[in-house]
């Protein structure tokens, strides 16, 4: 793999992070609540609105739960790198879709 690719799969990764990032805090600014994979205790209207939240922010949501869990529950490292593992792709896979839709707005 070339550093041009390393560099662009990097940007890609960040790009799909900072908008789950952004996505949890908007979330978090407007409901009082932190996002969760829980979504139980939702109703309906609330319930697809947290889906379709999550389906962006599932990466920082994943993290942030490994890193608490490292640190609080002393979970083990290997399940935080394989939770960073999974943040990565689910990053990629959401950053290429924002990319590609922004790309596709440009033409």
């Amino acid at each position: 793999m070339s550093m041009n690719s390393l560099m662009v799969f990097g940007l890609v990764v960040l790009t799909g992070f900072i908008c789950a990032g952004f996505l949890h805090s908007l979330y978090q600014l407007l409901t009082n609540r932190v996002m969760s994979f829980d979504l139980s205790k939702e109703t309906g209207a609330g319930m697809i609105i947290g889906l379709l939240a999550l389906i962006f922010a599932g990466p920082f949501v994943i993290m942030r739960n490994s890193i608490r869990g490292f640190i609080i529950d002393n979970k083990h490292g290997g399940w935080v790198a394989a939770s960073t593992a999974i943040s990565i792709f689910w990053s990629f896979v959401s950053g290429m879709f924002l990319l590609n839709i922004y790309m596709i707005t440009l033409t």
